[in-house]
């Protein structure tokens, strides 16, 4: 991985094509909180899983970002120079998620009760956000954001070797299959 400015450019190759404007916004915020709540439910001591999960959290971000004109390259290098090893990494998890519920409950009223999009306050969110996931990734793992982006790209480029594809996403092997299960029933 070249830097996290590169990073957002190579994941965005993973987003559907299909989504554009207000639904690509709605689905990496909402999918921004979901990871983050897959994320409150890891066992830390895997840390493979903790990498992976913590890079599923950073696409979404870089994704959500771009569609809202904020630089991830510029919020990840603030995060991680202030990135100090928290007391408690489990009330990090937690804040993180609120963090981006904030974000969700600010975007909820813009999308559905015709607010305007205040940027002061998601930039702060978003600031709030990447401040967590440094902090957990020194934490936890100690290895760098930019692993942790490069083994997200790997995983990626495994799973969609052509970009985004939706017939690729609904017959994936790895992953959750609690979704497709559900479907069955």
């Amino acid at each position: 991985m070249n830097s996290f400015y590169q990073y957002t450019y190579n994941a965005s190759r993973f987003t559907n094509p299909a989504l554009t404007g207000e639904k690509l916004a709605i689905m990496t915020v909402v999918g921004l909180v979901g990871e983050c709540a897959e994320f409150a439910e890891v066992n830390i001591e895997d840390k493979e899983h903790v990498k992976k999960e913590l890079g599923d959290i950073c696409w979404y971000l870089s994704q959500s970002t771009r569609v809202f004109n904020l630089s991830f390259g510029d919020l990840m290098v603030k995060a991680v120079v202030e990135a100090t090893i928290p007391i408690m990494c489990e009330h990090t998890v937690y804040r993180m998620l609120i963090n981006s519920c904030k974000i969700l409950e600010h975007m909820k009223k813009v999308w559905f009760h015709d607010h305007k999009i205040n940027r002061v306050f998601l930039t702060e969110q978003y600031e709030k956000v990447f401040s967590d996931l440094a902090m957990i990734e020194l934490c936890l793992l100690g290895e760098g954001m930019y692993d942790v982006l490069e083994t997200n790209i790997n995983k990626l480029s495994e799973r969609y070797p052509h970009g985004f594809t939706s017939s690729d996403s609904i017959n994936r092997k790895d992953g959750d299959d609690t979704f497709k299960q559900e479907m069955k029933e």
